[in-house]
């Protein structure tokens, strides 16, 4: 399951970051509650990079440095004036002496994060669970949190189909916090089906019918979806930790209890009077009622229902957006499409965007485009 004990470790953080007990989350991946207190330790000193392991050298080595080596720092050391270490080096990389620092791969470089100045401008989504009732009973919640606007929805559902992500947007996160232009999820909300790079699931579809960008985190990583994971955590802890529920509807009831809290009475600590108008979510979005774009009246996806009992949406034309950090060898997949990027954007995080009236994917880094690629699906995208 796991390529690597980087992968294991990151795996349970993320798991504990989202709200899942240690004792679940070490569960999860084979290992022990005093294992995950370890890297959970690391990872809050050195983030992501204390996941890794330490070098096993020893910290000193006294006999590291030869003696030929001693004898030439000895030579130069009355030479007036001594050049700088940079100078030193340019000289020994003129001469072929030594080779030009390989390009530095962090994780806080190249990260193409779509940016929020006010409500329903990026929104992030994100599942919940499952959780358990009496009786081992399953179930999720889907949480979604307005960036700039700071306000939330949340619903609870059986199972995790994407049929309720994109009923729950028409219906329930929508005409509260308004339509976005950027949708950030994960990506389970955008998988590719086999046998065919597909990952315009119904509620991919239902984005971009209504002309929101769909914006997938890259898998694995922490840090993309901050937002709605800490609205995550809080959701948890004042709903299904405080009580022991028997049904769905139960959970849903409390649940409905908190985002009204959350909405009109919680001061949201990243809201200012001075830059928002308020410090209530509810009242951020409701100033900005005039300017949002809301569902029509009336509107259900039910229309779209088919014989079958599916919901069957158009691709419509928009953008699909895929976060991707370049493999060794040079190439992405984006939703199951392997695309050749290069070997020297190994690392990297680039965007690749599906134009859908194209039917090609463009990727980028840092805002310049890079390379295109077919990107084919069946028939042809319909206007939104």
């Amino acid at each position: 399951m796991f390529e690597s004990e980087f992968e294991r470790r990151l795996h349970a953080v993320s798991r504990v970051r989202a709200g899942e007990t240690v004792v679940a989350a070490a569960r999860s991946v084979g290992r022990s509650e005093q294992w995950l207190h370890k890297w959970l330790r690391r990872f809050e000193i050195d983030g992501e990079q204390g996941l890794r392991d330490r070098s096993r050298a020893p910290h000193h080595g006294p006999a590291a440095t030869s003696a030929e080596i001693v004898a030439k720092v000895l030579e130069v050391q009355g030479l007036e004036p001594l050049p700088s270490l940079s100078t030193i080096e340019r000289i020994l990389r003129r001469a072929g002496r030594t080779a030009r620092p390989k390009r530095q791969r962090s994780s806080e470089r190249h990260r193409p994060r779509p940016q929020a100045v006010g409500p329903a401008v990026v929104q992030q989504s994100d599942w919940v669970g499952p959780r358990y009732l009496a009786r081992r009973l399953a179930f999720y919640s889907l949480d979604t949190v307005d960036v700039g606007g700071g306000g939330a929805a949340a619903g609870q559902f059986g199972d995790r189909r994407m049929e309720h992500a994109a009923s729950f947007m028409t219906d329930v996160a929508w005409p509260t916090l308004g339509i976005p232009r950027v949708a950030q999820v994960d990506n389970a909300f955008a998988l590719a089906r086999p046998r065919f790079a597909n990952p315009f699931n119904v509620f991919v579809r239902a984005c971009l019918l209504f002309g929101v960008e769909v914006v997938v985190a890259p898998p694995n990583e922490l840090g993309w979806m901050n937002h709605v994971e800490s609205f995550n955590a809080l959701w948890q802890a004042r709903t299904i930790r405080r009580h022991r529920y028997g049904s769905v509807e139960e959970v849903a009831a409390s649940s409905g209890r908190f985002i009204d809290y959350y909405m009109h009475r919680r001061p949201h600590p990243a809201l200012t009077v001075a830059r928002n108008g308020s410090r209530f979510p509810a009242e951020v979005i409701e100033q900005a009622r005039n300017r949002l774009r809301l569902p029509p009246q009336g509107f259900t996806l039910e229309v779209y229902r088919h014989r079958d009992d599916r919901i069957r949406l158009p691709i419509a034309r928009g953008r699909l957006t895929f976060l991707r950090r370049v493999h060794d060898e040079g190439w992405i997949d984006a939703g199951g499409v392997k695309v050749p990027v290069g070997g020297r954007y190994a690392g990297l995080c680039v965007a690749a965007t599906v134009l859908t009236v194209r039917q090609r994917v463009r990727v980028r880094l840092d805002g310049k485009v890079i390379t295109e690629y077919p990107f084919l699906f069946p028939g042809r995208a319909v206007a939104p």
